[in-house]
């Protein structure tokens, strides 16, 4: 995965290093800790936006105007493609 990437070094304390690697072996096999700590982070970007998602909802108006925002978006494409919940039901929680 990150093997044409280039490299480098950043300073972790013992400990931390020892958790990665334990969620490597345990969560993530033969993966190596940068492929993992890339991993975890695109983890975490993702909770981030259902975050600010779980927090335009909670705003019905703002939500409302969000929603019909995407439906005029959605006609303009016109391309009859599908929407993104059933291509990545993953991240549809």
């Amino acid at each position: 995965m990150l093997t044409s990437m280039k490299a480098t070094t950043i300073r972790v304390d013992i400990s931390t290093r020892d958790r990665l690697a334990r969620i490597a072996d345990d969560e993530f096999g033969s993966a190596s800790l940068g492929e993992v700590l890339a991993l975890l982070i695109d983890e975490h970007e993702m909770h981030l936006a259902h975050a600010a998602y779980a927090r335009l909802q909670s705003d019905p108006a703002a939500w409302g105007e969000y929603q019909a925002e995407l439906a005029g978006w959605d006609s303009a494409a016109g391309d009859g493609l599908g929407d993104a919940r059933g291509e990545f039901p993953e991240f549809s929680q």
